[in-house]
Formats: structure tokens, sequence, C-alpha cells
């Protein structure tokens, strides 16, 4: 049912673009679609602010989580208008799908989205937006004929990235092409959280990621417990959710009692204040990950090489206060593979069925535990 349900949306929604006829902008009401989980929601929370400079009537949909997460941790968020649309659900159930379009259909002359997704272009199909302007990537799809046609009819207006730019920088050249020129990408501020860690030093890790293809292998992560633990005399905080739940459980480390969980355990602004007042994060490309170079602490994140637009993260302006992770990985043939078709390990069988298999990307186990252990010492030299 899930497919014939996908595949109706998916159909509905070429068509709706197809059909589509330009027609001038009649007010500034605009709708920008935020599809992103809580990662993607930190970097781009500096610039949801701009929208309400350059326009009077402006709706953020977010994932209902997601419109929780950033009331908690990002300054003033509550002065922005969220509406709450479950975009995983808006791709797989077709009733969800039409109740969703035919409620914002036509409630918008302005439709803007920062980063594109399968939801946000489908929902720009469906939109009857004089206006439909988005960040897109830097290449085009080439191997996927749905994301193709898709992408096709889902805009009026595409701005295309440099490629050596990261996710910041977007935002910015968004911003900068609807009118403010003078904005410029910068490491996004949290609220800042009382200490709830009492303790003077210690380390955060996350050893999951939104997708299982971007776990480090959790032996590897058994050993840089271990190294911190013994070398760097720091207890271990675990961060995460249900799915680092099942993967703590998997560790074997020789210090059982240094290593404390907290995954499942926290609200928002308990996990913010874990991260914020850590001596150093160690882990995946996660949202504890951007929790922390928002909170400006010392970070080591492997990352793989299937797409390079979060990590390594690039700004404009650097503040006197500013870390940005170092990042670990391995530059592989197969390299940039999400930008050909779209899905992580496109170009490479073997990486394909390995992620099938419930493994991670072939780049990311190719990082090795020596080489995490080494950026981290080079991190914790810095003052």
């Amino acid at each position: 049912m899930s497919l014939i349900s996908k595949a109706l949306i998916a159909g509905e929604a070429i068509l709706r673009g197809m059909m589509y006829r330009s027609k001038p902008v009649k007010s500034q009401r605009v709708i920008v679609i935020m599809h992103q989980l809580f990662g993607d929601a930190i970097v781009i929370s500096d610039s949801l602010f701009e929208y309400t400079k350059l326009y009077e009537d402006v709706k953020f949909l977010a994932r209902p989580s997601v419109i929780e997460f950033m009331r908690s941790v990002v300054p003033n968020a509550n002065e922005l208008r969220f509406e709450a649309v479950d975009f995983t659900r808006y791709i797989e159930d077709y009733g969800y799908y039409r109740e969703i379009s035919s409620r914002y259909r036509n409630e918008a002359d302005i439709l803007i989205v920062p980063a594109t997704s399968p939801g946000a272009e489908i929902f720009s199909c469906s939109s009857n937006a004089s206006r439909k302007i988005a960040s897109v990537r830097a290449k085009d799809i080439t191997n996927s004929v749905l994301m193709r046609m898709l992408s096709k009819y889902a805009y009026t207006e595409k701005i295309r990235p440099n490629p050596q730019e990261m996710t910041l920088q977007r935002h910015r050249q968004l911003i900068n092409y609807l009118g403010n020129t003078k904005f410029q990408a910068r490491l996004p501020r949290l609220n800042p959280e009382p200490k709830i860690i009492n303790e003077e030093r210690y380390c955060v890790m996350c050893l999951g990621a939104s997708k299982s293809e971007r776990w480090w292998p959790i032996e590897r992560f058994s050993e840089i417990i271990d190294f911190v633990n013994e070398d760097l005399n720091m207890n271990v905080h675990l961060c995460g959710g249900p799915a680092e739940q099942e993967l703590e459980a998997k560790l074997k480390v020789r210090n059982p009692e240094r290593l404390i969980s907290h995954a499942g355990k926290t609200n928002f602004r308990e996990w913010s204040s874990i991260v914020q007042h850590a001596s150093l994060y160690v882990g995946n490309d996660s949202g504890t990950a951007h929790l922390a170079a928002a909170h400006r602490v010392r970070s080591v994140c492997i990352i793989g090489d299937y797409e390079f637009v979060i990590f390594p993260y690039k700004v404009d302006v650097l503040e006197p206060d500013d870390r940005l992770p170092l990042c670990v990985y391995k530059r592989m043939a197969c390299e940039n593979c999400r930008d050909i078709g779209y899905y992580t390990g496109s170009s490479n069988p073997e990486c394909m069925r390995q992620i099938r298999a419930g493994k991670c990307a072939i780049c990311i186990d190719a990082v090795t535990s020596d080489e995490v252990k080494a950026a981290i010492l080079e991190v914790m030299k810095e003052g």
C-alpha cells in the first residue's frame, strides 16, 4: 500500500507541476518550507529571521518535533510563525498529502525552499504560488528519472550554489538573491543553558545519526571511548534517541563506569546543555554535532565522501569565539554520489549493497580509529 501511495503522490505532484502556469505576484504572503531535522534546523536558524525582515506575512512549515526543538533552543524562535507538517508522512500517505496540499495550495504567493528534498519538491509542484524559489543542488541529479522530473517542474526560480560553498553559505546566497545583499553566513548561536553535568571536563559522543549509512562502526567508537577515558581522563556522555540506545548496547569498553548514557532521557534544553558545557564532541554527522558547533565546542565529526554540503563547515565571517568542527573523512573514487543519484552509494553498487544490509557507507567505513584519535589530539591542543 505504501508503494501505491507514494506512486500516487509523485504522479499527481508531477502532473500538477506540468499543468502549472505562471501568474503575477499579487501579495507578499510567503511560505518557507523547512523539511529538515534537528541538525539542519540549527544550521538554517540564523537565516530564518531574515525572511521576516524581507516580507511581512511569513509562515514556516516544519515537522512538529522540529518546531518544539527550535522553540526550546533557538533565541527568539517563538517570534516565528511556525505551522506543523509531517513531511515524512506527506510523501508516504496519499490522504495526508492531499489534505496538506489542499490546505496550502493557495495560501502563498511566494514559496521559498532553502534546501531541496523530495517532500519540498512535491509540495512546490502542488502549490499555486506565483513565485516558487529554491536553493537547489550545485548539479542536477542525472540517474533518477523521478527526481529529475520533480526538480524540473517544482520551481519557477532556481538558485544554484557554488559547489565549494557549504549550507550556511547557500542560505546566505538565497537571502542575498531575495534582496538582503548584506547578509553573511555565520555560525548560528543557541540559547545558553545552565550546566547540569557536575564535571569539570567531559566528552559528549553521538553513536548514531538520522540515517544508518552515516553510522561509524560501533567497535571503533568503543576504542575511542577507551582512549578518551584513559588518555584524556574524561568521562564520556552519550546523547541521542532510541536508535542510539540500541547502539549503546553493542559497546564493549574497559571502563563502563565512565560511560554515562542520556540517550532518550533528556528534553531538548537538557540535550543542548549537556553539549554546551562539554570539553569535546566526537561523533557522526548528527544533530548533536550541530549543537556542538553552535555552542563552539571542540568537535571531531566523522563524515562521508558522498556529499560535501554541510560538513566541513564554512562561513563568511568568523567571530572571535568561533570553533569550526574538525572533520575526518576519506576521499573515494565514487565521491559525491548523492549529487549524481540522490541516494548515498548511487555510483557504487558495493556501497549500495552494504547500505541495504544495514551497514555504513564505504567512505565512512574507511575512516580509522587512529585517524579519529589524531583529530581529537589536534582539537584538544586549541587554547
